[in-house]
Order: C-alpha cells, then structure tokens, then sequence
C-alpha cells in the first residue's frame, strides 16, 4: 500500500509502520514498554505545563478525595482471604 510509511521508535529504536491516521503523530511503536514510555512522557509534559502543575492540589480536590475514600473502605487494601467453606452438610 503506498499511505504506509515506516519510522523508528523512540523508546527501542526498532523500525515500525506507522498507523495511517497518525502518520504525523505516532513515535513509538505499540509494544507495551514503548506505549508506557510514551504515556509517562505525555504525563510529564502536561505536569510541566504551568496551568497544570497545581491541578489535583487544594482544599477541594483534598475534600474531593476524602469522601471517595469514605464511600470506598477498603479500597487499597488487599483482598482477604476467602471465607472459610462450613464443614457441615445441608440436609
């Protein structure tokens, strides 16, 4: 097909076809490292950026977080073990 075209990941380095419809945008291939490479780059600049850099910070996102956290107990905890099977049989 001649709309492919081919272009080196910057995270291995390794030659890859680019979707078409990204042709101007795509720089990592879609290996999971590379597609975590790429997010956290993404991540990073948007933190830099000065509108952002305060954006989960403050009395209302602290508020915010504290009523997830009571509606969720339990949340971040990890799972218990499975509830013990009776040793006793139903009739």
């Amino acid at each position: 097909m001649a709309n492919k075209s081919k272009t080196k990941c910057l995270s291995c380095g390794e030659i890859f076809t680019v979707d078409v419809r990204n042709r101007g945008r795509q720089k990592y291939c879609s290996k999971p490292a590379c597609r975590a490479a790429a997010k956290a780059l993404r991540q990073r600049h948007w933190r830099e950026q000065p509108q952002n850099q305060d954006y989960f910070r403050g009395p209302v996102h602290v508020q915010r977080v504290r009523v997830w956290r009571t509606a969720h107990p339990g949340y971040w905890r990890a799972p218990s073990a499975p509830p013990a099977r009776c040793a006793t049989r139903r009739p």
